[in-house]
């Protein structure tokens, strides 16, 4: 969803309020998003909560 974004994560990551490395900890699956997280990044890319966290779910479980 990031990667179809019109956002770089430098550029999401200021929007929503994170480092942009917090952000990319998140994308890739090493950190863990808090709701709060959640709900603004959906909120600035124009998606429901569900489409980005069913996206960190899949980062996950490709790590584990």
């Amino acid at each position: 969803m990031i990667s179809q974004s019109k956002f770089t994560q430098k550029e999401l990551a200021e929007k929503v309020g994170l480092h942009p490395s917090t952000l990319s900890l998140i994308v890739s699956g090493q950190r863990n998003c808090t709701p709060a997280n959640l709900a603004n990044i959906a909120k600035a890319l124009q998606c429901p909560k569900s489409a980005i966290s069913a996206k960190v779910r899949s980062a996950d479980e490709a790590a584990a």
